[in-house]
C-alpha cells in the first residue's frame, strides 16, 4: 500500500518544534475498552505485546513524516496493517489527523507499471527521511511482512504424522528380514549380555539425544536476529510457553493487581475491590469491569468465577493465540521436522533391536516376560519423549535463554534484581504469589479447568471453619 497526503498547509516551518512529542504521547489505547485499538489490532495479526507496541510507534512515526515532508512516502507492510486498523476507529484517527494538523489520506497501491517507479522513490524517500529524523529503520517493522517472517522457519511439506505413518510402514516391512538376517548373530549371545548391551545402548541412545536436541534447538534460537520478536516477549507470554495453561497468564495478571492492592482477598477468600485508583492498562480494565459485573449479580465473589469470566478476554486470548502460533511455526518448520525425523529413527532402531530379540525368544521357545515388558516401557516412553519434543523449545530452552541471557542484558547481573521481580514466575514452578492468593491457585491448578460455578456457597462456611489455611476446601466451595 503507498499513499499520496493532501497538505493543508504550505508552511512545514511554522509547526511546533514539539510536534513529534505529541504525536509519540498520542494514547491510542483511551478510552480503555475490552476489545480497543491495541487490544484489536494485535488479536487480528496474533502478534505479541511488545511487538504491537513497536509496530504502533513506528505508525506514529510514518505518521509524522507523512505530514511533515514536502514528498510522498510509503509505509512498510506492517506499518500499512496499523494504519488500516486505525482508519477503521474513525474518531481517533481524526483526532490523530488534527494533532498532526494535516488529513492523511490513505491511497491503495494500483500495481500498475506506470506507478512503480513513483512508488519505488517514495520508499526510497521514506528510508531517508527517515534515518534523518529517527535514525536506522527496525528491520522486523520495515522489511518483513509479518512478525513470525524473520524467524526464516520454512514450513516441511512432511507432517509429523506422515513420518510416524511411513516410519510404522518400513519398520514393518525390514523387520522380518532384519529378523532372519541378524539371527545367527542373535543366537550366539546369551540373554544376560543382551540385556546389558540393550540397556546400555538405550542409555547411550538416551543421553545422546537430549545433548543433540538441546544443541539443536539453541543452535536455533542463535540464528534469529536481535530485533526478532521473541527476544521482547512479555512475561505473560513467556510464562505461557513455559506453562502452557491460560490458568497461569490469568493468576500472573491477578496476583499482579493483589501486590499493588487494586483488589484484595478477605479471611473468607472472597474477592473485593482494594484501592480505587483507575486502571492504568487493558488487563486491569478488563479484571476490574468483569469483578464489577460479577458483584453486581452475585455477591460475594469467588476466584473460579472471576477466573472464569475473564480467561477468554480479548487481551488475554492474544497472549494464547500469539504464543500458539509461534510454536506452531517452529514445530512445522523444515529445521524441527528435521529434529523430529533424527529422534524417530534413533528410536524405531533401539525398537526393532529389541524386537528381534521378541521374536527370536518366541519362536525358540525362550522366556521372552522380562523383553517384552522393557519394550512396552520403551514404547511408550518413546511416545511421550515424541510428544514433549515438540514442548521442548517453548517448555526449557526460551525459558533459559530469558534466565540467562535477557534478564540480565535487562536488569543487570545481579539476580536478586529480577529473582524478586514478577520474572520470579520463569524461576520456580509455581509463582510467588501473595499469601492471600496462594490457596485459590492451589485450588484452581488441581481441577483441569475452572469451576462452572460462582461459588455462592463459600461465604462464612469455609473462612469460619478453617480460616486462611483452607486451601482446596475453600476452592471446593468457591467452585
Amino acid at each position: 500500500m503507498n499513499i499520496e497526503k493532501t497538505l493543508e498547509k504550505e508552511n512545514n516551518n511554522q509547526r511546533s518544534p514539539l510536534l513529534w512529542d505529541k504525536v509519540k504521547n498520542f494514547d491510542f489505547n483511551q478510552p480503555l475498552t475490552d476489545y480497543g485499538f491495541v487490544t484489536r489490532l494485535a488479536d487480528k495479526n496474533k502478534w505479541t505485546k511488545n511487538f504491537t507496541e513497536k509496530a504502533i510507534l513506528e505508525y506514529k512515526k510514518f505518521m509524522y513524516l507523512a505530514a511533515t515532508a514536502n514528498t510522498m512516502v510509503s509505509p512498510s507492510e506492517i506499518v500499512d496493517i496499523v494504519w488500516h486498523q486505525h482508519l477503521i476507529f474513525t474518531k481517533s484517527y481524526n483526532e490523530f489527523c488534527n494533532l498532526l494538523e494535516k488529513k492523511i489520506q490513505h491511497i491503495p497501491s494500483t500495481h500498475n507499471k506506470a506507478e512503480f517507479e513513483k512508488f519505488k522513490n517514495a520508499k526510497d524517500n521514506t528510508t531517508k527521511l527517515y534515518e534523518q529524523e529517527f535514525g536506522k529503520q527496525p528491520k522486523n517493522i520495515w522489511e518483513y511482512n509479518s512478525m513470525y517472517q524473520p524467524l526464516n522457519l520454512k514450513k516441511s511439506k512432511l507432517t509429523r504424522e506422515k513420518i510416524i505413518t511411513l516410519g510404522l510402514v518400513i519398520s514393518l516391512i525390514v523387520l522380518i528380514p532384519l529378523h532372519f538376517l541378524l539371527q545367527p548373530l542373535y543366537s550366539q549371545i546369551n540373554g544376560l549380555d543382551f540385556f546389558s548391551f540393550y540397556i546400555s545402548f538405550l542409555i547411550i541412545a538416551i543421553i545422546g539425544l537430549k545433548s543433540f536436541n538441546s544443541f539443536y534447538l539453541k543452535n536455533i534460537l542463535a540464528n534469529w536476529s536481535d530485533d526478532v520478536f521473541i527476544n521482547d516477549l512479555s512475561i505473560s507470554e513467556v510464562i505461557y510457553l513455559k506453562k502452557g495453561k491460560k490458568n497461569d497468564v490469568i493468576h500472573h495478571a491477578i496476583n499482579k493487581l493483589i501486590k499493588n492492592k487494586k483488589i484484595k482477598i478477605n479471611s473468607k477468600h472472597e474477592i473485593e475491590i482494594g484501592s480505587k485508583t483507575a486502571p492504568k492498562s487493558v488487563e486491569e480494565f478488563v479484571i476490574l469491569d468483569s469483578f464489577t459485573i460479577l458483584s453486581s449479580t452475585s455477591s460475594p465473589v469467588f476466584y473460579p468465577a472471576l477466573l472464569k469470566a475473564i480467561s477468554n478476554k480479548e487481551v488475554f486470548r492474544n497472549t494464547y493465540q500469539a504464543m500458539d502460533k509461534f510454536i506452531d511455526t517452529i514445530t512445522s518448520s523444515k529445521s524441527f521436522t528435521k529434529l523430529f525425523l533424527i529422534n524417530y529413527i534413533v528410536i524405531s532402531a533401539a525398537l526393532i533391536i529389541g524386537c528381534i530379540r521378541l521374536f527370536m525368544g518366541i519362536s525358540n521357545h525362550r522366556p521372552f516376560l522380562f523383553i517384552a515388558i522393557l519394550l512396552g516401557v520403551l514404547l511408550i516412553s518413546s511416545i511421550i519423549h515424541l510428544y514433549n519434543l515438540s514442548k521442548k523449545m517453548t517448555k526449557s530452552i526460551i525459558p533459559n535463554f530469558y534466565k540467562k541471557i535477557i534478564l540480565p542484558q535487562k536488569y543487570g547481573n545481579n539476580i536478586h534484581n529480577y529473582t524478586t521481580h514478577e520474572w520470579s514466575y520463569i524461576y520456580i514452578d509455581s509463582a510467588i504469589y501473595d499469601a492471600s492468593f496462594t490457596p485459590l491457585v492451589s485450588y484452581i491448578d488441581k481441577n483441569s479447568s475452572p469451576s462452572t460455578s460462582d461459588g455462592g456457597g463459600c461465604g462464612s462456611s469455609c473462612g469460619s471453619s478453617c480460616g486462611s489455611g483452607c486451601g482446596g476446601g475453600c476452592g471446593g466451595c468457591g467452585g
